[in-house]
């Protein structure tokens, strides 16, 4: 089941180069998407970091609404 209107704008920025400003808005762009798509959690952070020029990681802390858990997920993105 495909849901056209799910996405989120980070294929926007994976073209820019690996600056802070790039990181912002990848950042600003989960967090959008987590809030207006993911119900079942609540979302304590997004932070947005780089080891290298080709390489973009997305840590995102949130908690599973109704339970206490909370689970840290890192997603790295690869620019060519």
């Amino acid at each position: 089941f495909f849901l056209s209107e799910y996405f989120s704008k980070v294929f926007e920025v994976l073209e820019e180069p690996n600056r802070p400003v790039a990181h912002n808005l990848i950042r600003r762009y989960v967090l959008d998407s987590l809030v207006e798509w993911e119900k079942r959690i609540e979302v304590k952070s997004v932070e947005v970091s780089s080891d290298t020029e080709t390489e973009v990681n997305v840590e995102i802390v949130f908690k599973l609404k109704d339970t206490e858990l909370e689970e840290t997920m890192v997603y790295p993105f690869y620019k060519n």
